[in-house]
């Protein structure tokens, strides 16, 4: 097997846009202020996502319990189209591949898929509260 061939890595005198480790693609943010009329109505966006996503959260701990399927693909449908309204790419595909499997009525790998979206939301979290004033932001948006 040959190895795959290499790209060349962003340039080191620029931000990158979105930093995976971050998990917010912070062009997504810097278009739905302006989309929304400003930074204050990005910081409601975001105190509305900060406080909506620990029930849903909850809500797919619950269901994967229960094993009700229904239950997790309506909570991950949720949280996918949040999160990615707020650029949070990672967290909204993770949360898609949940809903599907949901649809499928294929949950049996629910408690691994929860708690790895649980930990990609703690990362996406951090960014946003840091957005809002809530911690520091080493590329705040302009």
């Amino acid at each position: 097997s040959r190895p795959l061939p290499q790209r060349p890595g962003p340039r080191a005198d620029t931000a990158p846009a979105f930093r995976p480790d971050e998990g917010v693609d912070r062009s997504v943010l810097r278009q739905l202020a302006e989309d929304l009329g400003g930074v204050d109505a990005l910081a409601e966006a975001i105190t509305v996502f900060l406080s909506a996503t620990p029930g849903l959260l909850a809500t797919l701990r619950d269901a994967t319990a229960r094993g009700d399927a229904a239950a997790i693909q309506r909570a991950a449908h949720t949280l996918k189209a949040s999160s990615a309204m707020l650029g949070a790419a990672g967290l909204s595909a993770r949360c898609q591949e949940l809903e599907r499997a949901g649809r499928a009525n294929s949950v049996q790998d629910a408690p691994a898929r929860v708690a790895e979206i649980e930990a990609i939301y703690g990362v996406v979290e951090s960014t946003l509260r840091a957005e809002i004033g809530e911690g520091p932001s080493p590329y705040p948006l302009p």
